[in-house]
């Protein structure tokens, strides 16, 4: 026979509180310029969009070999965890000294 559980009231309460929390956030992240970042993949446009550069810059970076990129169909993707560890990685702060908000 399964025993049943009691659910304190304080902890409904603190359910409640953080799912409010996650909500703030979902809606904050609303308003931001790529909106798909809970797909995998990031088109060059969204790229450039989360390093905040331009095309040539994403280009050079890509032709450095400091980003992955795969092509599909004559087009090109990024992982968003190689755009993430690309600006983590950049130890002399040239890059970007702050994260953009839609990473955050």
């Amino acid at each position: 026979m399964d025993a049943f559980k009691l659910i304190h009231q304080e902890d409904i309460d603190e359910l409640k509180r953080k799912l409010n929390e996650v909500l703030i956030l979902l809606h904050r992240n609303e308003d931001t310029p790529v909106k798909r970042l809970n797909h995998k993949w990031l088109s060059s446009k969204e790229a450039c969009q989360v390093l905040r550069c331009c095309m040539k810059s994403l280009h050079n970076y890509m032709d450095a070999g400091y980003i992955p990129h795969r092509k599909s169909m004559g087009r090109i993707y990024f992982l968003v965890e190689d755009l993430e560890e690309f600006m983590a990685n950049d130890k002399k702060g040239t890059f970007m000294t702050t994260k953009p908000s839609i990473l955050k």
